[in-house]
Order: C-alpha cells, then structure tokens, then sequence
C-alpha cells in the first residue's frame, strides 16, 4: 500500500513541478519589477 501512496505522490509531485516552477519564475520577476524596499536601499 506504501508503496502505491508512493507513486501517487510521484506522480503528483511531477504533475506539480511545471505550476511550481511557473510560480517561483512569475514572483522572482514580480520581485524584480516591484522590489521591496529593502532591495531599493
């Protein structure tokens, strides 16, 4: 069974990957076009 979660989570991690790394891309630039103001010092 553990191993059934196992290659669920797998697989769902790998479905996850693109929409997290999408994420991660689109803040890093919304960071970048609107910078904290600890980054403007």
């Amino acid at each position: 069974a553990s191993r059934e979660l196992n290659s669920i989570a797998t697989q769902l991690i790998e479905d996850l990957d693109p929409l997290r790394k999408a994420f991660l891309t689109r803040s890093r630039d919304e960071c970048l076009k609107h910078p904290p103001s600890y980054f403007t010092l």
